[in-house]
């Protein structure tokens, strides 16, 4: 209730969605309707026919304000991409973890900060942020 919504289906990607009781498309020639709450902050990449051949493809950052002046927050987890994690054993697995928060101030000079914090670097894993 009260939250900010956007979509991030393609024919009305970032436009934000009424509140209250809304009724969306869903033809069989598109995607369903997905949307993002107002606050988080998403990393998002183009799938491909391997997990090899998708990390090939550029990160994005997505940031969906919010209406309650919060700062936006989001989080991302990468590991080596073939490793299975066996018993949720997640303190023997290699991976990579960072949040993120952005910032804005809204005055007559105004600035905008994305934060990206490293949480956990695996050393042995090894990846490209282009």
């Amino acid at each position: 209730v009260g939250a900010a919504w956007y979509s991030l289906r393609e024919s009305d990607y970032g436009q934000q969605v009424a509140s209250g009781h809304q009724e969306l498309s869903a033809r069989l020639d598109e995607l369903p309707p997905v949307l993002l709450k107002g606050g988080a902050i998403i990393p998002r990449q183009k799938p491909d026919t391997t997990t090899t051949a998708s990390r090939r493809n550029p990160l994005e950052i997505v940031v969906a304000f919010g209406t309650n002046g919060n700062q936006p927050t989001g989080e991302l987890y990468w590991d080596d991409g073939y490793s299975i994690v066996q018993n949720n054993d997640f303190e023997r697995h290699v991976y990579n973890h960072w949040t993120f928060t952005l910032s804005h101030v809204n005055s007559v000079n105004s600035s905008t900060v994305l934060k990206m914090s490293p949480t956990k670097i695996a050393v042995s894993n090894s990846f490209c942020i282009l």
